[in-house]
C-alpha cells in the first residue's frame, strides 16, 4: 500500500468511527451493491430500483465534484461520490429514528400490508442514524483531508410503486431465521463465558462476527466493544463473580478499549475485546475451581474481591436472599470457618504477601488489607500466623 492509499485509509477508518456507519470504497459498483442489496431491502416491490443493477448504472453517470444522496422513502440512505477512479458509497443509514405508530403510518400510506409491520421495524432500526450535513463533512475529509473542501451536494429521491407484493425473503434484513440464528450465537457466547471456556467463547466470537445481521454491530467502532462488554458483564455473573471484581475488569478494559478506539484501525480494538474475554473467562474459572457449593463460591468472591470494604454476613445474605443464620451455617460447614474468620485468614494471606514484596509500613499493610487500626491488626497477625508483622517480615527475607 502506497502512502497515498495509507492515509485515504486512516481517513476511511476515522470516518467510520465518527459516522457509526460503513464507508464502502470499490472500483466495482456493480460487485459492492450486489452485497449491498439484501441490507438494503424489506420489501421487493416498494423499493424494487434498490437493486445492484440499477444502482450501479446510476453511479456510473454521476458527476465527480457532487456527493449524492439517495434517499428510500422507506428509509434507508446511502451517500455516494467518486474519488479518483473509485467510488466511495456511506451507508446505509437513515437520518431519523422512528416509533411504532410513524413506521405503522409509512406502510399505510404506502398501501403494504399491516404484516409487514414487525419486519419493518426490526430492518429500519438497524440502520444507524447520520445526520446529511456529518456525511458532508466526512466526504469532504475523505477526498481533501480537510472539512473546507467545495463539494457539490445533491438528493436523489427514490419513487417505487404504490401496489405492494410480498416482502423480500433474502437476506438478513428480512430474515427471522438470521435473526434468531445471531441471538443463538450470541447465547453460546454467553455461555461459554459464564463457564470460563474462553476457547469456546472467542470461536463463537469469531462465528458471531461472520453471521448475517439486521444491524452488523460487530463492526461499529465503539458500539461492538460497548455491546460486547455488556454481554462480558452480564455472563460472569451469571458464573458467580462478584459485582465488584466484574466492575473492576469492566471499567478497565473500558477505558482500554475508549483509547484503542480513537484510532483508525480496528486490530488494536479486536485484540483488547479478546483480552477482556480471556481475563473473565479466567476469573469464572477461577471461582468455579473453588470446592464449593456455588452459594459459599459466590459469597467467597464476595468477601475477597474487596478485603478493605467487604460486605457485611447481613448484606451478603440479602444479596443472596436467604438467612443470615443459613448463609452463616452454610459457610462454616464447607469452608471450616465463620465468615469472619475467613476473612481475617485472607486479610492476614495478603499482607503476608506486601511484607515480602513491599518495603511499605505496617500500618500502610494494615490498611490496605482492611485493617484502620494497626495495633488491632499487629493482634491478628499473630494470632494467624503466630508471630508479630515485623518478626514475619524479617524472617522472611533471604
Amino acid at each position: 500500500m502506497d502512502a497515498r492509499s495509507a492515509e485515504f485509509a486512516a481517513r476511511q477508518g476515522t470516518v467510520e468511527a465518527v459516522l457509526g456507519c460503513r464507508v464502502h470504497v470499490t472500483r466495482d459498483p456493480l460487485v459492492l451493491f450486489t452485497q449491498l442489496e439484501d441490507t438494503l431491502r424489506v420489501h421487493d416491490t416498494l423499493q424494487h430500483y434498490l437493486t445492484a443493477e440499477h444502482l450501479s448504472d446510476l453511479v456510473q453517470r454521476l458527476r465527480h465534484d457532487t456527493v449524492y444522496e439517495l434517499r428510500d422513502r422507506l428509509g434507508a440512505t446511502l451517500s455516494f461520490f467518486w474519488g479518483d477512479d473509485s467510488l466511495v458509497v456511506i451507508g446505509p443509514y437513515t437520518d431519523a429514528s422512528t416509533n411504532e405508530s410513524q413506521d405503522r403510518e409509512t406502510l399505510r400510506s404506502l398501501g403494504a400490508s399491516p404484516s409487514l409491520n414487525t419486519r419493518y421495524r426490526i430492518w429500519r432500526a438497524g440502520l444507524p442514524i447520520v445526520d446529511s450535513e456529518f456525511v458532508m463533512r466526512s466526504a469532504a475529509v475523505l477526498l481533501t483531508g480537510s472539512f473546507s473542501g467545495q463539494l457539490g451536494f445533491e438528493r436523489v429521491a427514490l419513487d417505487g410503486p404504490t401496489a405492494p407484493s410480498a416482502p423480500s425473503s433474502r437476506g438478513a434484513a428480512g430474515s427471522y431465521s438470521a435473526i434468531a440464528d445471531r441471538h443463538a450465537s450470541e447465547e453460546a457466547f454467553m455461555r461459554a463465558v459464564s463457564r470460563g471456556d474462553d476457547v469456546k467463547a472467542l470461536a463463537e466470537l469469531r462465528r458471531l462476527s461472520t453471521l448475517p445481521t439486521s444491524f452488523p454491530y460487530l463492526s461499529i467502532p465503539y458500539l461492538a466493544p460497548t455491546i460486547l462488554r455488556i454481554m462480558c458483564r452480564i455472563a460472569a455473573q451469571r458464573g458467580g463473580l462478584a459485582p465488584t471484581t466484574i466492575e473492576a475488569v469492566s471499567q478497565s478494559f473500558a477505558q482500554r478499549l475508549h483509547r484503542v478506539g480513537l484510532t483508525p484501525g480496528r486490530s488494536d480494538q479486536y485484540a483488547e475485546v479478546d483480552r477482556m474475554v480471556r481475563e473473565f473467562c479466567t476469573l469464572v474459572r477461577q471461582q468455579r475451581a473453588l470446592p464449593y457449593s456455588p452459594l459459599v463460591r459466590k459469597t467467597v468472591s464476595r468477601l475477597t474481591s474487596d478485603l478493605v470494604g467487604p460486605p457485611t454476613q447481613p448484606e451478603l445474605a440479602s444479596d443472596l436472599k436467604i438467612s443470615s443464620e443459613h448463609l452463616g451455617r452454610r459457610f462454616k460447614s464447607e469452608t471450616g470457618l465463620t465468615i469472619s474468620q475467613f476473612l481475617a485468614r485472607e486479610r492476614i494471606s495478603a499482607a503476608t504477601t506486601l511484607l515480602t514484596e513491599t518495603d511499605d509500613r505496617v500500618r500502610d499493610i494494615a490498611a490496605a488489607t482492611g485493617y484502620l487500626d494497626a495495633n488491632y491488626f499487629v493482634k491478628v497477625f499473630r494470632s494467624v500466623t503466630g508471630m508479630t508483622p515485623t518478626e514475619y517480615r524479617r524472617t522472611s527475607m533471604p
